[in-house]
Order: structure tokens, then sequence, then C-alpha cells
């Protein structure tokens, strides 16, 4: 940290000792365009190397790889899933006028899927989600205008899912096996319920006297995790949630919006269920992410803290896929210099781990404390570390009998630089926390590496 009065170093001889005292850095992410103008990411494989979509106002499917670019695979689009594998991909074709579920064949041939009976209303049935290796696809199927979730796999053709009182239902994901498939049920005032079915046999989310729980739209690998929206206590049910079977439904809110008709919903998790993302707002939208420690926050603000370049022009609206280690996030947004100029498909590679070590709620790339709980983040002398980790006030990287020398020399002052716990004065408190680093260097903090401006150390007078 630099010195308030007397202090002079050599610039070079400053960064070298802090280049070698510093955290490797981790290259910036990288956000992509997905596909042309005008179209939705609405799936990607677990590893994220394959993504698919439609237009957003249908027409067909496509995928899109970074070595290839963007495929049309023809169909009509729909809710165009991917299996895990990337091998199988399952859309909406169109069968004598009718939309029906499909999976796809190659080139532009696909393969229908039936629905739940003669007839549909027009649709007879709609895809919304598969399994891991393409065995299995859920969605929405039809016996007239009578609408129930469906889980097909080859050997038993289309299935019925049912509902818990004879209302519409609807599969909106599956698990990676095909045993868990999650989604809604309609209650006889209308509300969409969130539900599971386990191998067949249905359940509501919501338990009572915990808050109300709406449409489950994915389900991690495993089947332990489960995330929506329109969830709440009370009148108002419109925030994320996250399940499991030991915690129950846990509502993870949305992002500060004054908007009354503001809203948000997840729909995506990672393997282990601990990155969900989602969107958050009213009439215009943000991306989030969610984690345990850190709670809600907006994806593009993150991006920015982490250096993601290419983000002018972008609003990110949604994150509708992350992969299995949460590393490749994608979804879809706004390009132009409009907010609403052109939607388009974006994918996030080389994101790093979302990792909180000290809970503080900031994650560790961008946490200039990453031992030390320090959530305000303050960092008096601007040099990447946080004061609660930067006992090195001459920035020689290493903690000494200088340091505790000019300490000293400002006990009892209000130095903000001494001042290590941010209390307002130097005091005993400030020289326990110098103590605990007598002899190491200051951090480690996950910004330092990515301070846009180092500054010279000054030597102590």
């Amino acid at each position: 940290m630099n010195l308030q009065k007397g202090k002079h170093h050599a610039r070079a001889v400053w960064m070298a000792l802090a280049v070698a005292a510093a955290p490797v850095a981790i290259a910036a992410p990288t956000l992509t365009p997905v596909g042309p103008l005008d179209t939705n990411v609405l799936g990607m494989s677990a590893d994220g190397s394959v993504l698919v979509g439609t237009p957003i106002f249908g027409g067909y499917a496509f995928r899109w790889t970074r070595e290839g670019g963007t495929e049309n695979l023809g169909g009509i689009g729909g809710n165009v899933q991917i299996s895990r594998d990337g091998t199988t991909i399952a859309a909406n074709v169109l069968v004598d006028g009718n939309p029906e579920a499909g999976i796809w064949l190659g080139g532009k041939k696909w393969r229908p899927l039936g629905g739940l009976g003669a007839s549909g209303c027009p649709d007879l049935s709609d895809t919304y989600g598969i399994n891991g290796n393409g065995s299995v696809v859920v969605g929405l199927g039809w016996d007239g205008c009578k609408a129930y979730g469906f889980r097909w796999e080859d050997g038993t053709g289309m299935v019925s899912l049912g509902s818990l009182e004879g209302n519409s239902s609807r599969a909106d994901a599956v698990s990676a096996d095909g045993s868990v498939i999650v989604g809604w049920d309609a209650a006889e005032t209308g509300e969409w319920r969130g539900v599971r079915w386990v191998n067949g046999v249905e359940s509501l989310l919501a338990t009572p006297g915990g808050p109300s729980l709406g449409s489950a739209n994915a389900v991690s690998a495993d089947g332990s995790v489960i995330v929506g929206g329109e969830a709440g206590k009370g009148p108002t049910h419109n925030k994320a949630y996250v399940w499991t079977a030991k915690r129950g439904g846990i509502v993870i809110g949305m992002l500060p919006n004054d908007n009354q008709l503001a809203g948000a919903y997840a729909f995506a998790v990672s393997d282990d269920g601990r990155v969900v993302g989602g969107a958050s707002g009213a009439q215009t939208r943000d991306a989030f992410l969610w984690t345990p420690t850190t709670g809600i926050f907006k994806l593009q603000d993150y991006l920015v803290e982490l250096g993601v370049q290419g983000l002018d022009n972008w609003v990110l609206d949604t994150v509708t896929a992350i992969s299995s280690d949460g590393t490749t996030i994608a979804g879809w947004g706004y390009r132009g210099p409009k907010r609403h100029s052109h939607v388009q498909g974006w994918v996030i590679d080389g994101l790093p781990p979302f990792v909180d070590t000290d809970r503080d709620a900031i994650l560790d790339p961008v946490d200039n404390c990453t031992l030390r709980p320090n959530a305000d983040q303050r960092d008096t002398d601007g040099d990447g570390y946080g004061n609660r980790c930067d006992p090195d006030f001459n920035n020689d990287g290493i903690v000494d009998g200088k340091d505790a020398a000019y300490m000293r020399s400002v006990f009892g002052t209000a130095d903000p630089d001494a001042d290590l716990n941010g209390d307002g004065i130097v005091d005993s408190r400030d020289v326990a926390i110098l103590g605990n680093f007598f002899g190491k260097p200051p951090g480690p903090s996950g910004r330092v590496a990515t301070v846009s401006e180092t500054r010279p150390a000054d030597a102590i007078r």
C-alpha cells in the first residue's frame, strides 16, 4: 500500500517484486456471438462445445460450433434442445400442418415423435428437454385440447405424465439418466406449481409452510437440484428459486428493480448445483448468476470486472445454459447501439471457477482479499490489495520491520492505509493484523493481475 507521506521507490523494482508475489494471471474469458442476428441460443452440450437455438419468430432450428459456425437444421424451431453429449438435437417439426416434437436425423431430416392423441390443438406435441445421451425427450403433449407433460423414448413412444388434479401439466427438463423430470402442474386456480416426476411418480416441490414455488425450468445432471421461477411467500410470487430434497425450496430473489412487474426466473444450473443462471427484470431484463455464497448478481457487471472484451453494445438478457463445470455460459441478449436493436445468442468461454474462499460474497477472481472476509473491498491506496490483507505499506512485497515502523508512527491516528480494519483509527487491532502477516507477502488478491494502472510504491522516509 502507498504511504501518504515521504515515499520514493523505483517503479521497476516495485513491479518486479509485485509480480514475484502476485498470483498467476488468469486469461480473461471471451464472449462470442452465436448464430445469426435475431436468433436465440436455447441449449448447449455439457462441455459447452455445441449450441442450439432458433430465430426469435421460429422457422428453423440451428446448430452452432466454434469451428463450423451456424448450420440450419430445418424443422420449425420451438424450444430447441441438445443432449449433454452433444449428439442428439430435439425441436419441433411440422407434420401435416401440425407442430410436433422431433429428433434431428442429420441434414434437414427429422423424426417426428407424435402426440398423446390422434389430434392436437393444433400442436400434437412440443419439445422442452432432452436427457444426457438423447434417448429421452420430454415436453408438452396434446390429446385434442388437453395438455400434459410427456416422456418419450424409443421403446415406449410418447407417454403422458398426467397431473395431480386432472389439470394441465408440462415437462420442462430431465436429468441425465432420464429418471427425474421437472416442470409444472396447474392448480385449480390456474397457477403453475413446480413439480418433479421421479420414475413417473409426480410430487409438488413446495411444502406446507414453505414458499410457493412456480414452474421448474431446469434440473442438475443427477436430478438432485432443481431451479425455477415464480417463487415467494405471501401474495407475490416473482422470484427465482433453487430446490433440493434436503433443504426444500430456497428463494434466491431477483436483481434490484423498482418496477412492480419485475420478476426473476432461473433457467440453467451447473452439475453441482452451485451455479444458477437466468433472467431478472420487467420490460427489460438482465442475465443473472447465483451462487450460495454470493447470492444473485448481474452477470454483465461481473464480466466487466473480469476484464471481458467485446461487451460494448451488448445487453445480456438471459442465461439459458451452463456447462457441467460452470466455466462456459450461454444465453441471448440484445446487440446494437440501442437496447432492443437485435436479438442474438452469445457464449462465454474460460470463466474462472465460481469460488468464494473467504465467503464474503465476493468471488475470488475479483476479490482483493481472497482469504480475509472484506465485503466492502476497501483499498485506500488502489494497489489491488484490500486493506484487510495489505500491511505492506511500502510495497516491497513483504511485511517487515519497515511496515511495523510506519504503523508505530501513525498509531492512534486516522491514517487510512494503516487503518487495516476500517474502523477509523489505527489501534491494537490493526497491529494484530500486521502481526499475522509479518514475514509474509500481502494478499492474496484476485485483482492484482488485473489492476489497470500500477503506481510506483514509495519507500519510507
